[in-house]
């Protein structure tokens, strides 16, 4: 036994060697990390006279006993991995950060619920509640270092349920669609993004026409102007605004505290804030008191224009109607693994702009700002 133990000190003390030999000269005293030898688990750091301290003790005989430990790179000498050098991987290598910094954290996708009850139009009898079940989902396909392609989808049903004093019925409002874009970098501190959203906005209560297709757009530019502040301009066009379909895009999303640094390629930094803007939208302060959970207070428009029809009695008549809404809210997201994160929110509606009809000619809508009620909204993340 004494004999056997022998060994394997002697042999962890040539593999420290011949890993100390490798390393860069430039490593200074960052962390050299575990590997894993004979069933030991050798320690690079621990104390002792090579680089970054490390003399490669034995740390512990199993390797499952150790809890996994994201600041330290533990690999297996027999299944050591070159970096990737696939088109993805070499254009995280060259972006990733810019990437991940921009914006603050949003999954792939996402599958949620809001609620909006007891809401009231200034001026108009009756009230109404609303259920907004709602899907994203954004897919970035590399094609080279400096460019990707967007592909994805999107849906967003209101479904309103009216009291007897209104002079409507309940009504479902449909919009969704396919997302296609591209992003390309025109410098490593610049970003063009420009997409399409092609899809229907419709009570599709019978054969859909053209009125009933829309294409919301944008196309962006993003400018880092340093690691912690990224300046964006561009150009959008939506329904969100009835008399204003085209405006432009002026924003930034500012690193307040300076402290996300390289963890933005995989989390917000610990107690960290960041304030993301992007007029005429929304506005956003977060706080992140750990990696993988923040708290938001913020402020966003939302809305858009559907074609809807009368009832058959009517002949099925057509109109268009609007509804917006300007909200108030606060916000928890927390992300449960690297695939997984839980997103909620709760407000108040603060105002917007309402134009409900039936379609019939002749049919006096329903029109006028949106009075104060309560929101509540939650949605699971996916990441792959």
């Amino acid at each position: 036994m004494r004999h056997q133990t022998a060994r394997v000190v002697i042999t962890a003390g040539l593999a420290t060697a011949f890993a100390v030999a490798q390393a860069p000269h430039s490593m200074g005293n960052y962390d050299l990390g575990t590997f894993e030898l004979g069933g030991h688990t050798i320690d690079l750091d621990a104390p002792g006279g090579g680089p970054g301290g490390g003399n490669g003790a034995i740390v512990a005989t199993r390797a499952n006993r150790l809890a996994p430990s994201w600041s330290l790179p533990k690999f297996d000498i027999g299944t050591y991995q070159e970096p990737d050098y696939s088109m993805r991987g070499m254009f995280q290598q060259a972006h990733g950060q810019f990437m991940a910094s921009r914006n603050r954290y949003q999954p792939m996708a996402s599958v949620g619920l809001a609620l909006f009850p007891n809401g009231r139009i200034n001026g108009e009898p009756g009230s109404f509640d609303m259920a907004m079940p709602t899907f994203d989902a954004n897919v970035p396909l590399v094609l080279s270092t400096e460019g990707y392609v967007l592909v994805g989808g999107y849906y967003k049903a209101r479904h309103y349920s009216f009291t007897s004093a209104t002079t409507l019925a309940d009504e479902t409002l449909h919009a969704g669609g396919i997302k296609l874009g591209f992003g390309a970098f025109l410098d490593e501190n610049t970003l063009l993004e420009v997409e399409f959203r092609p899809g229907i906005y419709s009570d599709a209560d019978s054969t859909l026409h053209s009125e009933d297709w829309d294409a919301p757009s944008h196309a962006l530019v993003t400018w880092r102007e340093s690691d912690h502040l990224f300046l964006k301009f561009g150009l959008r066009y939506n329904e969100i605004y009835a008399d204003a379909n085209v405006l432009p895009y002026i924003g930034l999303s500012w690193d307040i505290t300076g402290s996300l640094g390289m963890a933005g390629a995989e989390y917000a930094a610990e107690d960290s804030w960041r304030l993301d803007i992007m007029f005429p939208e929304y506005v956003e302060l977060s706080y992140w008191p750990t990696g993988d959970t923040g708290f938001s207070f913020g402020f966003e428009v939302d809305g858009a224009e559907y074609h809807v029809r009368s009832s058959s009695a009517t002949g099925r008549q057509r109109a268009d109607l609007r509804v917006q809404e300007v909200l108030s809210y606060l916000g928890f997201v927390h992300r449960f693994t690297d695939t997984v994160s839980l997103n909620v929110r709760g407000g108040v509606t603060l105002a917007g702009d309402y134009e409900l009809t039936t379609g019939a000619a002749g049919f006096n809508p329903i029109d006028g700002t949106l009075d104060q009620t309560f929101f509540v909204q939650a949605s699971f993340g996916i990441d792959w």
